[in-house]
């Protein structure tokens, strides 16, 4: 049977990395794979800890702002942002992975994903996730559903790579709470909002395809041709019934839209060899932006270049974007390199630039809102990222991570309009402290953050410690079922309160005193697996019962309450 399992497995992974290749995936799926990862994590694998802000969260470990939140989301905007597309996986043999999860009010999370080596020189992956809930205040209702569908070939001559991924979004606005006096007595659902029937509807559609020709009769050296051509639509439509004392079009109703679409095409050449890869692209870029009344477009032309070398335990990646015309010359440059020295690790990622506002920020016109900015000026960033890791053994390592971020002239939503005058620079450095510690069948894992801003931006909590401590143990005598059992303790200093508009889906910088109180929080979980099924059940917030209801992580949304959520994993394969 092992030999059988390894045929089928490990043979044709073996056999396509004999080649030179194009495409070379990340990870392979062999029988061993399990969807979610390991027990001991699968709890928050697929899901996120929720909290009473529209859709859900702020999709971060404690539902508060963070370094890498602030560097994800331009000038604040939140759902609007781009989604990357995933690396693929190689399987040699057909593999589906199923995960479905569900809780109070309706809260479920479900995931799929299936992957296939069709031909030695083909692989399919297709990925897709649905999640929703009723939400814990009124009008919170929302949905999230994304699916991703990845081709991908490699011959000796030509090579092509098609993505494409589609994502929907609907989210009510409630605006935030009115009034907390009756949270203790009530509860969270019946507290009044200062929004009732708001809307949001967010859509991303986005189809790449990347062609390679080699023109070297080689198989173990391309040197060749490349193009690469990309559409994306990305739209916005938000919607409300009111009564409005300023207004642009209605003074009963809003129904605010647009729509950026565009569509990228470059060609350059490219040569790979072993580790190496690299690539000179010259693009244009067409967009087209739409709303109400406005419709404005514009042509740019752009230079493009992609570096990685891989040998052995050393890695170095770049990522070159330079404008030439149309864009005001923004650029910018990723760096990543990582290394193995023993059972050291050390990686550092280093990335600059300068960027234009976007296309919504620059002009838009709503029932509510109306600007259009006329002096445009580049936005700065630096970040640097600095890892090391120390491996005492698979499951026992210390690390410590060096995190800063500058911005400069950078746009945010102030007074009804975008400036960039008010916070010229930002300053943010981060120390983080991690670990995991494993005694026999007992596991700790902490984390602590330390963040250092600049006395101008004091929206993210100075310190948080995170700890996830569990017992996980093979049973009964054939030890084929393992079982985790375990709990989450966290604590987050704290930080002034930022607002949230519905209507413009960005978030404010309040000049008020209101802050979010410093607090203790538990979870719970326990799970266990058995061949290729997994169950687990997670109790979360129950630190609700001592904490203040009032207490709020932005404002107008109080902490969220303790619920139970339960959840499946299975994998299937050919």
């Amino acid at each position: 049977m092992r030999f059988l399992l390894y045929i089928v497995f490990f043979v044709p992974f073996h056999l396509i990395c004999q080649e030179n290749k194009i495409f070379i995936e990340n990870d392979s799926i062999k029988y061993s794979h399990r969807t979610g990862g390991k027990i001991d994590s699968l709890d928050m694998t697929f899901s996120n800890s929720l909290s009473t802000f529209p859709g859900g969260g702020l999709n971060t470990s404690n539902n508060v702002f963070t370094l890498a939140l602030l560097n994800n989301h331009t000038g604040l905007q939140n759902f609007r942002n781009p989604i990357s597309f995933k690396n693929m996986r190689f399987s040699g043999t057909p593999h589906v992975g199923f995960s479905y999860s569900f809780g109070s009010k309706g809260t479920q999370f479900l995931h799929f994903d299936y992957q296939q080596a069709i031909s030695k020189n083909t692989l399919l992956n297709i990925e897709g996730e649905r999640n929703s809930s009723a939400g814990f205040l009124r009008n919170s209702k929302y949905s999230d559903n994304n699916i991703q569908v990845a081709l991908r070939k490699n011959t000796k001559f030509y090579s092509y790579s098609l993505e494409s991924f589609y994502v929907a979004k609907m989210i009510s606005e409630n605006g935030g709470v009115t009034d907390f006096s009756t949270v203790e007595s009530q509860g969270l659902e019946f507290l009044p909002v200062s929004q009732g029937n708001a809307q949001s509807i967010f859509k991303n559609a986005n189809i790449k395809l990347c062609n390679y020709f080699n023109l070297l009769n080689d198989s173990t050296t391309f040197i060749g041709v490349t193009t690469k051509h990309q559409y994306e639509v990305t739209s916005r439509v938000y919607t409300e019934t009111s009564i409005y004392s300023n207004w642009n079009i209605s003074e009963f109703a809003t129904r605010d839209q647009y729509r950026i679409a565009s569509i990228r095409n470059s060609a350059g050449f490219f040569t790979k060899k072993k580790g190496l890869y690299l690539d000179l692209l010259l693009q244009h870029r067409f967009w087209d932006y739409q709303n109400l009344g406005i419709h404005k477009d514009t042509n740019e032309v752009n230079l493009t270049s992609t570096l990685q070398f891989i040998k052995k335990n050393f890695t170095l990646k770049n990522e070159l974007y330079y404008n030439i015309d149309g864009a005001g010359g923004e650029w910018s440059n990723k760096s990543f390199t990582s290394t193995n020295v023993g059972k050291w690790n050390f990686a550092g990622v280093v990335e600059a630039g300068q960027k234009w506002p976007d296309q919504f920020q620059r002009f838009y016109y709503a029932n509510l809102t109306n600007y259009k900015l006329t002096n445009l000026e580049l936005q700065g960033r630096f970040l640097s990222s600095f890892t090391s890791k120390y491996n005492f053994s698979n499951s026992t390592f210390v690390q410590v991570s060096l995190q800063s971020m500058m911005l400069k002239n950078n746009y945010f939503f102030l007074d009804n309009t975008w400036r960039n005058d008010t916070l010229n620079s930002i300053l943010i450095n981060n120390l983080i402290f991690s670990g995991a510690i494993k005694l026999g069948i007992l596991h700790i894992q902490p984390k602590i953050t330390i963040t250092i801003p600049s006395d101008n931006f004091n929206y993210i909590p100075s310190s948080t410690f995170n700890s996830r401590i569990f017992i996980k143990k093979k049973m009964f005598k054939a030890k084929k079922m393992e079982g985790v059992f375990g709990t989450d303790i966290s604590w987050i200093s704290s930080y002034r309160l930022m607002s949230y508009t519905s209507s413009m889906d960005v978030f404010s910088l309040e000049n008020t005193n209101m802050n979010f109180n410093s607090m203790m929080n538990i979870s719970a979980f326990f799970g266990f697996s058995l061949g290729e099924f997994r169950f687990y059940t997670r109790i979360e917030n129950l630190g609700y019962f001592w904490n203040n209801p009032q207490n709020q992580v932005l404002i107008g949304y109080p902490i969220q309450k303790n619920f139970i959520r339960l959840g499946i994993t299975w994998d299937f394969f050919n």
